[in-house]
């Protein structure tokens, strides 16, 4: 018995589109933070009280990923993570 206006599958995995905003954008109650600057994306995850991983991701025309992150390193703090990821974006902070 099926249900037509269900799916079949009822989670589809979609495609990792970053947000439009240049600005760091919290995700998931502040264990994780985005930003996108050109053609490429950095991620902030909060793994611990001193411990933010980051990676950089490549992403395509559509805002998506095309590639596979790069970790960049773990740092101490949010903003000393921010700080590095940013100088890794090429963001000019004029």
């Amino acid at each position: 018995m099926t249900n037509p206006g269900v799916p079949s599958r009822p989670w589809t995995p979609k495609p990792r589109v970053w947000p439009k905003t240049t600005d760091w954008s919290q995700v998931a109650a502040g264990h994780r933070w985005r930003r996108r600057w050109g053609d490429l994306g950095a991620e902030v995850v909060r793994r611990g009280p001193t411990q933010w991983p980051v990676r950089i991701t490549p992403l395509g025309p559509d805002r998506a990923a095309i590639g596979k992150p790069v970790e960049l390193g773990v740092y101490r703090t949010l903003p000393q993570a921010q700080f590095h990821a940013d100088i890794e974006l090429n963001v000019d902070r004029t």
